[in-house]
This record gives C-alpha cells, structure tokens and sequence, in this order.
C-alpha cells in the first residue's frame, strides 16, 4: 500500500490533481478490507456509475503507475499534455499513427532500454469470462491497447517514430460484495530501444518535464528556475531536513499533504502546522523531493547515473513509507516526532 500510496502521491503532483489527496493520504485504508488482497469494502468507492467510472480512471492511473516503477524497471512517466508542451521547440513531438480519430495515451516515459508509450484503465466490471483464461482480453484492456499503439513520438527533423516500448493496463476492482479477485492485466510487445543519442535527450527532456511538475505540485515550482544555483540559493527555495519518527528524510523540497489540500513547507514554523493537523486527523502524509536528485537530474548529463545514486527504492520496515524517483512520502503515526534538522 505505500507503494501504490507513492505512486498515487507523483500522480497527484503532476496532474494537479490536490483535490484527490483524501483518498491516498489514507492509503486508502478506510475504504479497504483487512485481508491480504486489495479489496474495497461494500461495493467499493462511489455512489452510482458516474462516481464510479470517475475512481475507477483516478485508480487505475495509480496502480498501473505503481506496477510499471515497482516492477517493471520505468523510470519516469510524464503525462501526455505535459510532454507534449516539452517537446516543442525540440527535435521530437507526438502524434498519432496513423492520423485519425481517437483517444491517445495516458503517459510517455523511459525505462531502461528506451522509450515508454503506456495507457492505464481502471474498471469496476462484474463480469467473469473475460477476466479468466489465458486466451481471455477484457473490453477495457483492448480500447488501451489500442490508444497506446496509435501514440507515437517522431523525430521532427526526420519525421520517423522512434521505437517504443508499448504498455496498456487494466485493473479491475474487487469488493466484498463482487466476490472477485483482484486483477491487474498488461499488455507490453516487445520493441526495439532507443539509440543512445534520442535516449539521453529525451531523457533530460522528460525527467525535467516531471521534476518541473512536481515542484508545482508541492507549491515549490520557483525551485526549479535556482536548481543549478549555488548552495545558498537552493537553501533559499525553501530546502528542508525533515525528520519523523526514527527517520530522518533526504534534504528536499517538502509538503504537507492531508484532505484540505497540498501546502509547502519552507521554514521552522511550517513543522508546527504539520504537528498540529497531524494530531487533528490520521490521514496526514509528509513529501519531499531530494534536492539532490532534482540538482542531479536536470543538470547533470549522466542523469542515469544520478539517479542510480539516488535511490529509487521502496524501503519496507513496518513503517508507511516509500521513496521512488527522487519522492519520500511519509505517513506519521500518532506521538511520531516530527522535527527540522540543520543540513
């Protein structure tokens, strides 16, 4: 649950999307039952169809993320609009192929080996037959399959499409009424990567594109314009230390996170706030984006390597909490301290 909770924390930061920080600041834990599958209670989240297609898009979002940087080795996924209004001015732009009616991807990104064209649906089907079986391809899944094969990224000079790796994934709910089984299906084609040269410039591309959206997200986007400044110019944009409990979190840019929205924190007293809504109410969390990450990503030409140094792993201690991509989300417990260290 801290994973799909860090997943559906970036996704809110980069799809503006504060509105929606009630549902993972809980990890969604109100709406859960207690066994070990992911199940909601009663019929799930949503009175009626509309309220239930609206989770069913926000969810689905959230666990394919979850899914593609836990497991399947991505590494950035940055939503389409948002690409698309980075890529211009630059050697590449996406489009559709061929030309012609219809609905594009959700996100573009990287993983290792190259470019990534993913779309993500969420459902709430009741249906059997074609969620069982090995020959079996829900509704749902081919209508993705279908918008991630006709994004494409070009070489605007060349006009060619680079070769990408296509992801389309459906997940499907399960609730203590249905009686289903959770299901989570993806469809990923094998491709060709990507030469070294289209890799490392879409990669500075695309990681700065969701480093940019991020620090919107947290209330902090005049940090990206200082983040090849000096060290007095970082501290300046609002740098913190944060520590919660026995852990202590990289330096980075911070935010409050809890039902009434996303506030920024930049200073001492900015703690205080968070102690004090934090004793009001449990669904509470604590994010930061390792200044050091954001310095290493969007300056440094090695930006593979960078984030390799980063770190980009789920840390599992019994605690809620789970970093990935540069992000720490933190869910303090009840009497948890909460302090500001000196960096």
């Amino acid at each position: 649950m801290s994973d799909i909770g860090n997943a559906a924390a970036r996704e809110t930061l980069v799809t503006a999307t504060s509105q929606m920080a009630a549902i993972w600041t809980d990890l969604f834990r109100d709406m859960i039952t207690e066994d070990c599958e992911l199940r909601w209670r009663e019929d799930g989240p949503g009175i009626g169809r509309d309220a239930r297609i609206a989770f069913s898009g926000l969810l689905g979002r959230y666990f394919a993320r979850a899914h593609l940087v836990g497991c399947e080795g991505v590494r950035v996924l940055v939503p389409l609009d948002t690409a698309k209004r980075r890529l211009e001015g630059t050697p590449y732009r996406i489009g559709k192929s061929p030309r012609g009616r219809g609905l594009e991807a959700d996100w573009v990104g990287l993983d290792r080996n190259g470019l990534v064209i993913v779309e993500a649906k969420g459902t709430f089907d009741e249906g059997v037959r074609t969620w069982n079986g090995p020959n079996s391809v829900p509704q749902v899944l081919r209508t993705a399959i279908a918008q991630a094969e006709r994004t494409a990224v070009f070489n605007a000079s060349t006009r060619s499409k680079l070769p990408a790796k296509r992801w389309a994934i459906a997940s499907r709910w399960a609730t203590e009424r249905n009686g289903k089984r959770p299901a989570l299906l993806a469809w990923d084609p094998e491709e060709e990567g990507l030469n070294e040269d289209d890799y490392r410039e879409l990669g500075k591309i695309l990681h700065g594109a969701d480093i940019s959206a991020v620090l919107r997200g947290l209330g902090h986007l005049e940090a990206f314009g200082m983040l090849d400044g000096t060290e007095l110019a970082r501290r300046e944009a609002g740098v913190l230390r944060i520590g919660i409990g026995r852990r202590v979190l990289e330096s980075g840019f911070a935010a409050l996170v809890w039902p009434g929205g996303v506030e920024a924190l930049r200073r001492r007293e900015d703690i205080d706030r968070v102690r004090g809504i934090r004793d009001m109410i449990s669904n509470v969390a604590v994010v930061s984006l390792s200044s050091r990450y954001a310095v290493n990503i969007t300056n440094n030409s090695s930006w593979v390597d960078s984030e390799q140094e980063t770190g980009s792993e789920v840390v599992e201690d019994g605690s809620r909490f789970a970093r990935r991509a540069g992000l720490s989300v933190l869910w303090p417990a009840a009497g948890e301290e909460i302090e500001l260290f000196d960096d």
